[in-house]
């Protein structure tokens, strides 16, 4: 019984997160945003639709429910906080 419930649950949270720029409230403009599915959901450039240049970077996880982050994401949001972020060329 819970089993179907909680299969429709993530069903519905993985549609949300591909939509997610496009509904009401979410306060990034979509042209900003690029979808990365995993372990993050999106990397946003703020302003660099409206302005030319980019704001700030943010990695933006989309939630519903009582959904909590990974142990992926919990690592992405660990290294963000410490300043181990990076900026590379190949």
């Amino acid at each position: 019984k819970g089993a179907p419930k909680t299969s429709l649950a993530v069903n519905v949270g993985k549609v949300v997160e591909k939509v997610a720029p496009t509904l009401e409230g979410f306060p990034y403009p979509p042209n900003d945003c690029r979808f990365l599915a995993e372990p993050i959901d999106y990397l946003i450039f703020n302003g660099i639709t409206a302005r030319g240049k980019v704001d700030e970077l943010i990695f933006m996880d989309i939630k519903t429910g009582r959904s909590s982050l990974n142990k992926h994401q919990r690592l992405v949001k660990d290294a963000i906080d410490h300043n181990r972020v990076k900026q590379r060329l190949y």
